[in-house]
């Protein structure tokens, strides 16, 4: 059986593996230069950056990928645990967060009296939350109605409902009073795509994830695990086109037959799509065989897209950590600004990455890759006056807290939706695919599968809860648990 999977994602790598190890001849088509889809790399001047994630989160859902296939993440890369974990800068005050657990326990305790221990109350009800979750509804898929309803029954008996119709600021307000503290509980649903006023309250198991699981960086840059996985799959054989943009699928009836790209044709038995769903939709697939008219895709909640700053910075960069939030300006009008006005925020909250914090080979000649990355509204215009409004402001509050001058700037680079759009054919340029609402979650998720043709199945964020480089991953795992069961390839 012939297998092409289009994107060489985290996802597809992911699924590509999975098959190849189950004995299907798999070509993976990319048409970008390197694997990874979104988590790569820009070297200049001997200065390394992620131009993509930057936080290694649940590394032993990651092991845990390697050890199926039959290998050991050690093999091709090592993690470092951050200690502190991160630092957040308010106006007129900061705090670092500790890598260890009794020391957070410790922090939210000097910031508000109780704190500290409704804090370990939430957290062991994070991580009993987080291991049902992961093993009973993550890491399943939703391939008959009889699942859906029993996997339905199953979450409303676990969670009460009052949690389920209840959002994750709400949550977090039993936790911690103070302003500060509900942000560092709060910051982690941006990488969901989702404002915590609209988040489901069950999404609050990322602070498991967070303070339990620990922060991480892989030694090497963050590129190192698509190349490793990309190493695996040629391993089991599968074969990697890069610079291969596919253009059209043929279909005979309601079955793909080939695959177009730019330059040629693969013939396919089975095809996997890791690109952006709306683009295979809309794009790539025939109009008889789209499931989604364009009013539909244009309704359904998108997570934000970004505005990304890359420096090298001569400079020791004390007053930063490995991972720095920027919450010195008004939190309720950038949240507003992306999730409700869908305009660029006057005076945007960001986030830093100075990774040479913890690998100094992300440093050359004492000039320091620094990466700053500002949440944006889907679909948000592009323009150059308001990415230099955007640079602007940046730097100057970057003055002012990091004492990094226009004069140790060695070099700068920057990209926004345009990009996204240009490189990952990315809906209105999101970063992190579907929002995280109720009426996105679990099972009611887009399907893995194509309910229009007969041999088209999904990997990607699109089809799984939750965003980022692990879920990526399992979302791969899960496609290709569905392909070898319908398939009868086991």
């Amino acid at each position: 059986m012939k297998a092409v999977v289009v994107g060489a994602g985290l996802g597809g790598l992911s699924v590509a593996a999975c098959l190849a190890k189950a004995g299907v001849d798999v070509t993976i088509l990319e048409k970008n230069s390197w694997v990874g889809g979104r988590v790569h790399k820009w070297v200049h001047k001997g200065v390394r950056f992620d131009l993509g994630p930057s936080w290694y989160l649940m590394p032993k859902e990651v092991d845990r990928w390697f050890h199926a296939l039959g290998f050991d993440r050690k093999q091709f890369y090592e993690i470092h645990r951050l200690d502190p974990a991160y630092k957040v800068i308010y106006d007129g005050e900061s705090l670092v967060v500790p890598g260890n657990i009794n020391k957070v326990f410790e922090l939210f305790e000097s910031v508000e009296q109780g704190a500290g221990e409704r804090l370990q109350f939430h957290l062991s009800n994070n991580a009993r939350e987080y291991h049902y979750l992961m093993e009973n509804f993550i890491r399943s898929n939703y391939n008959s109605a009889r699942t859906i309803l029993r996997k339905g029954m199953e979450i409303l008996r676990f969670f009460e409902y009052s949690s389920l119709m209840s959002n994750f600021h709400s949550r977090i307000k039993k936790v911690a009073y103070d302003p500060k503290l509900q942000k560092i509980l709060e910051y982690s649903s941006t990488f969901l795509g989702a404002s915590p006023y609209t988040l489901p309250a069950p999404y609050t198991i990322l602070n498991h994830v967070d303070f339990n699981l620990g922060t991480w960086y892989p030694l090497g840059g963050f590129s190192v695990l698509p190349e490793a996985m990309a190493k695996i799959c040629r391993l089991l054989g599968v074969t990697i086109h890069c610079n291969e943009e596919v253009e059209m699928l043929e279909l005979k009836r309601n079955t793909i037959s080939h695959v177009h790209s730019k330059s040629t044709t693969y013939q396919a038995d089975l095809v996997v799509a890791n690109a952006d769903r709306h683009f295979v939709d809309q794009v790539l697939l025939p109009p008889k065989y789209r499931e989604m008219k364009e009013r539909q895709w244009n309704a359904l909640p998108i997570s934000p897209s970004v505005f990304n700053i890359f420096l090298g910075v001569k400079d020791t960069l004390n007053n930063l950590a490995h991972h720095t939030f920027f919450f010195d300006s008004d939190w309720d009008k950038h949240i507003t600004s992306v999730y409700k006005r869908k305009e660029w925020p006057l005076d945007p909250l960001f986030y830093v990455h100075c990774p040479a914090k913890t690998d100094p080979a992300a440093a050359h000649n004492d000039v320091q890759s620094l990466f700053i990355l500002v949440p944006l509204a889907p679909g948000v215009q592009d323009s150059p006056v308001e990415r230099n409004r955007i640079y602007e402001r940046v730097l100057q509050r970057l003055r002012l807290h990091a004492n990094i001058s226009e004069h140790t700037i060695s070099f700068s680079k920057i990209e926004g939706p345009r990009e996204y759009k240009l490189h990952f054919n990315a809906y209105k340029s999101n970063a992190f695919g579907l929002a995280m609402t109720l009426g996105q979650t679990a099972m009611l998720r887009l399907s893995n599968r194509s309910q229009k043709v007969k041999n088209l199945y999904f990997s990607g964020q699109y089809t799984i809860p939750g965003t980022g480089t692990t879920m990526s991953i399992i979302s791969g795992e899960l496609s290709a648990e569905r392909i070898i069961q319908e398939m009868s390839l086991s």
